[in-house]
């Protein structure tokens, strides 16, 4: 049988505006897809100063890394993707900084791979047993990059497996498709059973195909949003391949609660996001 080989991904950057609003100081650097680094982490983001608190995060299909610093103590979590929006609570910290993965992407990392949803972050140190000579250092640096800097040095990129291939492959397909692709054409092409993509998806990604599509797509149309004020809805429904704007509307609420054109036109839309569970750090 013919093997998929891992491609760089179409870049997927997740819009998350709770830390791009918080209080504090944000910091964001994305990964370039066809770099190394870039087949398994999107993002680095970090908010400096950060007075303690809520914010709200909304799904992305990702897993992050999740370390805070109050000035004394460290404090690393592994935070799982998650089926609607929470609240994360934080205690004021000198910076919260983040690790964002590529769905699927944190099974070198991670191989008993938390289901999405969890209320609570887990402990690193109950992890990642190696951690320990970075922990002890990232009390030392001083600035976003270095942190970035030794993070980067200390992922683990090792080479691919043909699971690691096969789901990178169908993150790719769910990404690059206007309408996606079923189950069943997802096997077809990459030469598995639909039995085994399910099993994959579960296992690796935590989401089903179609329920990660859905997350896709709602994040890529959010972000455009964001980032241009002058958006026409019904031009951004057709450009991510909803079947028109009360199709992304709908969409819109079932994840946030929320209306594309509450995100266009109110200024303070971040904060009425509706979440559900608190997730604590």
């Amino acid at each position: 049988m013919e093997r998929i080989l891992l491609k760089p991904i179409n870049p997927y950057y997740p819009c998350q505006p709770g830390y791009r609003s918080a209080q504090g100081t944000y910091h964001e650097a994305v990964i370039p897809p066809g770099t190394m680094l870039g087949r398994r982490v999107c993002q680095f983001f970090e908010v400096d100063n950060f007075p303690g608190g809520s914010l709200s995060v909304l799904p992305d299909g990702c897993h992050d890394i999740v370390l805070t610093f109050d000035g004394e103590t460290l404090t690393g979590w592994l935070s799982p993707s998650i089926r609607e929006t929470f609240t994360f609570q934080f205690p004021a910290c000198r910076w919260v900084f983040g690790v964002r993965f590529l769905p699927g992407a944190t099974y070198a990392l991670f191989p008993r791979t938390p289901a999405p949803g969890e209320p609570l972050a887990i402990s690193l140190r109950d992890l990642l047993p190696d951690f320990g000579p970075v922990a002890d250092r990232l009390p030392h640096t001083r600035t976003f990059a270095q942190r970035q800097g030794l993070l980067t040095a200390y992922l683990p990129l090792a080479s691919p497996d043909d699971a690691d291939r096969v789901a990178a492959y169908c993150v790719e397909r769910l990404l690059s498709s206007e309408i996606p692709p079923a189950v069943e054409e997802l096997a077809e092409e990459s030469g598995y059973s639909s039995r085994y993509i399910r099993a994959l998806f579960a296992d690796r990604i935590g989401h089903s195909p179609k329920e990660l599509s859905s997350i896709l797509r709602m994040q890529r149309a959010l972000g455009y949003l964001w980032d241009n004020a002058v958006a026409d809805l019904s031009d951004t429904a057709q450009r991510f391949g909803f079947s028109d704007q009360s199709h992304m509307n709908r969409e819109f609420r079932k994840w946030f609660g929320l209306t594309s054109g509450m995100v266009k036109d109110a200024e303070n839309w971040v904060y009425q996001i509706r979440t559900g569970k608190i997730r604590w750090f």
